[in-house]
């Protein structure tokens, strides 16, 4: 398998990174599986590049997931946990 790390990076609209990203948090919030994790640890090394509205978007659903959610242990993965961090880099982030 090719080092991904090697590849030319991806460019796209931003209507469609917004749609993207928060429909991968959307989707793997709740799933109890390491795809969680990874998910939400590539997402907040895009912080960055991602708009104003789209980290708004995401704190809203994070936040409004944790509230639902306050003790969610699946087995032996913490599925709150890389969504806690996430919110956490959002709101460090500068508007």
């Amino acid at each position: 398998m090719a080092d991904l790390m090697d590849e030319r990076p991806v460019t796209m609209d931003y209507g469609l990174v917004h749609m993207v990203v928060c429909g991968a948090v959307r989707y793997y919030m709740g799933r109890a599986t390491i795809g969680a994790h990874a998910v939400a640890d590539g997402i907040a090394e895009l912080l960055p590049q991602l708009t104003s509205a789209t980290k708004g978007c995401l704190a809203r659903d994070i936040r409004r997931y944790l509230e639902d959610h306050p003790h969610l242990m699946c087995g032996p993965i913490d599925d709150s946990a890389p969504w806690a961090r996430l919110l956490a880099a959002i709101e460090e982030e500068p508007c």
